[in-house]
């Protein structure tokens, strides 16, 4: 990410955060609320402004977006977790369709959410370590401008989305070569991952 267009507090811009839903040129939702942000609160409500956890806020956000255009179906989004959990799509899709179940939400409100919307679960493999404190000041100064957002990360990165092979067009993967693969199982990327990871960990202890 090389610029940030916009911030907005869900906390402190709730309506400006429900408006995000009426830009009908806004396709695609990613997050990244640790491991423990694709998780179930049993105290979320509907009228809160905000829900406590991140799936209910997304349900909250994507029933306005099914409000504001009448339910249609070129309106859903790609949305696209990053979270660290196995099948992370399908963990996040389940408790947003809880969330509309136990808010009694309008049954053509999940027929929607189901076919208007995607919902891709990823693998992500890359070391990030953070703020660069003792490089902040030289980076700067060859960039020639402030980053409150500089982070630090190894050369080397995958990203695997479980998805169909449109999305590859749609995030402009044939125009920049990006180690991003588009497939229709994150299984055996997982699985190498882990064996690759864990054994080289293993061999160091």
């Amino acid at each position: 990410i090389r610029s940030v267009n916009r911030e907005i507090s869900v906390y402190s811009e709730y309506d400006e955060f429900l408006k995000l839903a009426h830009n009908p040129e806004m396709r695609f939702v990613f997050s990244n609320t640790t491991e423990a942000g694709i998780s179930y609160h049993a105290g979320d409500k509907f009228d809160d402004a905000p829900a406590v956890s991140y799936p209910a806020k997304l349900t909250r956000l994507l029933f306005e977006r099914f409000s504001h255009f009448n339910g249609a179906l070129d309106k859903g989004w790609i949305i696209i977790p990053c979270e660290l959990i196995d099948y992370n799509g399908d963990a996040l899709r389940e408790l947003v369709l809880r969330y509309a179940q136990e808010w009694a939400l309008p049954e053509a409100f999940i027929q929607w959410l189901d076919q208007a919307n995607s919902f891709c679960s990823t693998l992500v493999d890359r070391i990030v370590t953070g703020y660069p404190r003792d490089e902040v000041a030289k980076l700067e100064e060859e960039l020639g401008y402030h980053d409150g957002f500089l982070d630090t990360a190894e050369h080397f990165y995958l990203f695997v989305i479980q998805g169909p092979k449109s999305l590859a067009t749609e995030l402009r993967l044939d125009k920049y070569p990006l180690n991003v693969l588009i497939v229709d199982d994150i299984k055996p990327y997982k699985e190498r991952k882990v064996a690759i990871l864990n054994g080289a960990h293993t061999a160091l202890v």
